[in-house]
């Protein structure tokens, strides 16, 4: 929670703010933030989107996800791709296979 915190205070905003602005109870978000209920993967994305940072750094901050992205242009990137609907995903992945078949 403390890199939420973190997070939280560069924008001046409460922890019932980011509740509200992700679409959670602030009842919900106090239990997370308190340990008494566990966060998952569906907040970490609803969180990550409002505070416009990877859903993967807020996984590895909730302690789902154990190896850091260290790579910060593969960040990037899963970021914009986590951003994109399934059609678009689906684009960009065939571009790639695409791309990777010339080298080939």
């Amino acid at each position: 929670m403390e890199h939420i915190d973190t997070e939280i205070a560069k924008r001046g905003w409460s922890r019932n703010e980011l509740a509200r602005r992700a679409g959670l109870s602030a009842s919900a978000f106090s239990l997370i933030a308190k340990g008494a209920r566990g966060i998952g993967p569906e907040v970490c994305r609803k969180v990550a989107s409002v505070l416009h940072v990877p859903e993967t750094e807020v996984m590895q901050w909730a302690g789902l996800l154990d190896t850091p992205v260290n790579d910060p242009d593969l960040a990037q990137v899963n970021h914009k791709f986590q951003l994109l609907p399934p059609d678009k995903r689906k684009q960009v992945e065939d571009f790639l296979d695409f791309l990777l078949s010339k080298d080939e």
